[in-house]
């Protein structure tokens, strides 16, 4: 998540981007509100089944300290223009106006961030609520409500962008990466450490010799899928 003003210029650059090439968002443990806002214009958004992704909401608030300054001891002094000048100042809680105008930029923000889901996943905005409204979603869900394209590890990722590119990949062509937890047996360094044919002191053994200097020195500024995984 994050900032509203950020998300939205990110977005002007994936979605310019986009014009000219195409753009796979690849989701991994979290992707939720600006999170999704940047991934939204993508021709193709992947995450795990797990991925926490979606809140699609906005959030404001703002903070009376002005009984902290008093017991502090601390005065402080404004010097303001205008009549709603201290419409984001900390020193007095929120009069009904300041309130009414805060709830008008929610709605503003909001209806912006439904436009740039709409128009990215080719929804009906006016039927955006229900999967909106700063629900979360896990990525079976969001997959089920069109907010995702498919499931996949960082590899599939790769392979997705390769194949909208039209770059030609051959079946056993591995892409350069470390992955942790691949969906098949052959991907991923955990994915056979955890295997069937590896219980017990034996995985224990593997994993030692995973974490060993040469193999480590091998993970050095790779990008690592981490989530999620298990060891018993």
């Amino acid at each position: 998540g994050g900032s509203a003003l950020a998300s939205d210029l990110i977005w002007q650059q994936v979605a310019e981007t986009q014009k000219k090439k195409p753009v796979v968002a690849y989701m991994g443990n979290i992707a939720a509100s600006g999170g999704y806002y940047v991934s939204a214009p993508a021709k193709h958004i992947m995450s795990q089944p797990t991925t926490i992704t979606g809140s699609i909401g906005v959030l404001m608030g703002r903070i009376s300290a002005g009984g902290l300054y008093e017991k502090a001891r601390v005065n402080r002094v404004s010097l303001k223009r205008g009549e709603r000048a201290d419409l984001f100042s900390d020193l007095a809680p929120l009069t009904e106006d300041e309130r009414a105008i805060l709830f008008e930029q929610i709605q503003t923000t909001y209806g912006r961030f439904k436009e740039v889901v709409a128009n990215g996943r080719d929804l009906p905005q006016d039927e955006l609520d229900p999967i909106c409204e700063g629900r979360v979603w896990s990525g079976r869900q969001a997959l089920e409500r069109s907010l995702v394209d498919s499931h996949g590890d960082f590899e599939d990722a790769l392979r997705k962008a390769a194949e909208l590119a039209e770059i030609s990949l051959k079946a056993d062509e591995r892409v350069g990466t470390i992955n942790f937890h691949g969906r098949s047996d052959d991907t991923g360094l955990l994915g056979a450490l955890l295997s069937a044919e590896a219980p017990g002191l034996a995985t224990a053994v593997n994993l030692l010799n995973l974490l060993d200097k040469e193999n480590l020195v091998q993970l050095h500024q790779k990008p690592l899928y981490l989530l999620p995984f298990s060891l018993k």
